[in-house]
């Protein structure tokens, strides 16, 4: 038989009984243990005491080394059943036990600050108060992802220390990278920045290109600025440049098949636009009269040019032709004949091939 503690067992014997019983401490595992045991004994002829017996000790404190009792067991008890109580004076329950749930509370000065609770409600393990930091002294490791409630922020302490939303996705579901005081946030690699945000836009590192993969997968340099201070627009898979309108239509098109630069305005070379057929390497538009002793006037093209073409502004209906005079015309001025004796007036564009 196991008496458990703080409890009583009221015991007696027949006449002329003989025999004898050993009494051992035991835990509730019925494996030896440590503890005191009141007996009172009360002979056959001798009056009981006034008053109710046997009397159960009350158990206040209970000390036990580790190297005795190894384990706290409470099995079997219907569920919701408190196991363990703690608390302080001002704050009862600070550690809260049951068989299915808990609650793990500290006290600073005087006030009540839950650490961590296994609950029933809502997800079943939740760290920290609403007011409180929890600080994670360790590295953090996660097997799933970190999530946050809509419109609340992901935030890191500045070098003042003052916690700074960094990540957030608002209401109208749309994510904002936020830069902290310094206005600056940097993409790198394990050893390069790759790219800055500013408030003025952003920046890419000399030599880094602005790159996009094609329709195949492979990744294509579309813009730089290279060692040399040389801003090269590189085209993709198909060699094909198009600029659109607001409505997605091709308004230019530039076909950069060709193994010949379409237009070099280099120093280092021969300026021309070079067309699928011929190039041009100059072009000047300008105004002047012409009469039939023929008039020079200067072009602007810095070069003779190679071919002129006029066309009359005059009042329409005016009967009228013009000729270009190529062999008497320089790098300033053409010559220009009327079949008119009074001025005729015209607009013309000079081209240098």
């Amino acid at each position: 038989m196991i008496i458990e503690a703080g409890t009583k067992v009221r015991l007696h014997h027949e006449t002329l009984d003989t025999g004898q019983f050993s009494i051992l401490p035991v835990n509730n595992y019925g494996v030896s243990g440590n503890g005191i045991i009141n007996v009172t004994i009360f002979f056959v002829n001798e009056t009981v005491p006034p008053g109710t017996f046997p009397v159960a000790i009350p158990t206040q404190t209970v000390q036990a080394k580790v190297s005795s009792v190894q384990t706290l067991s409470n099995e079997g008890s219907s569920v919701g059943t408190e196991v363990i109580d703690i608390g302080t004076t001002g704050n009862p329950k600070l550690v809260d036990i049951f068989n299915d749930h808990f609650t793990l509370s500290i006290e600073i000065s005087g006030v009540k600050h839950t650490i961590l609770q296994g609950s029933l409600t809502g997800n079943p393990t939740k760290i920290g108060s609403a007011a409180d930091i929890s600080e994670v002294l360790g590295t953090l490791f996660l097997d799933s992802i970190i999530s946050a409630a809509n419109n609340v922020g992901y935030a890191i302490r500045n070098a003042a220390g003052v916690n700074h939303t960094a990540l957030t996705d608002d209401a109208s579901d749309i994510v904002h990278l936020i830069a902290s005081n310094g206005n600056q946030i940097n993409l790198d690699t394990s050893t390069t920045n790759i790219a800055q945000i500013l408030n003025s836009g952003l920046l890419l590192p000399n030599n880094i290109p602005l790159q996009s993969k094609d329709a195949g997968g492979t990744i294509r340099s579309l813009l730089l600025e290279d060692g040399s201070n040389n801003v090269v627009f590189n085209a993709g898979n198909q060699n094909l440049y198009n600029i659109n309108n607001n409505n997605n239509t091709k308004r230019v098109g530039i076909d950069t098949g060709d193994v010949n630069p379409l237009l070099d305005l280099s120093a280092a070379v021969a300026k021309a636009l070079k067309l699928v057929v011929g190039t041009i390497t100059r072009i000047s538009v300008f105004t002047g009269t012409a009469t039939s002793a023929g008039v020079l006037q200067a072009h602007g093209l810095g070069v003779t040019p190679d071919w002129v073409g006029l066309t009359q502004t005059n009042t329409a209906g005016d009967v009228n032709s013009f000729q270009w005079d190529k062999v008497n015309s320089n790098a300033t001025n053409i010559k220009v004949w009327s079949n008119n004796a009074t001025a005729r007036a015209y607009i013309a564009v000079a081209i240098a091939l």
